[in-house]
């Protein structure tokens, strides 16, 4: 697998991680979410194109 696309790149924060240090689940999902729209949007699905076709 090479060149794999980076759909994301962020920072956790002190206050996205639970008693014991790990990111909470609550954060992966809202930055996997954001990692999503960047691939779909690498395939043409951007959020206007999706408007347009609902």
């Amino acid at each position: 697998m090479h060149d794999l696309p980076i759909t994301y790149r962020g920072v956790v924060y002190p206050c996205q991680c639970d008693h014991v240090g790990h990111m909470n689940v609550m954060w992966y999902v809202g930055k996997f979410d954001e990692a999503t729209w960047q691939l779909f949007a690498m395939f043409g699905l951007t959020p206007s194109f999706l408007r347009e076709q609902a």
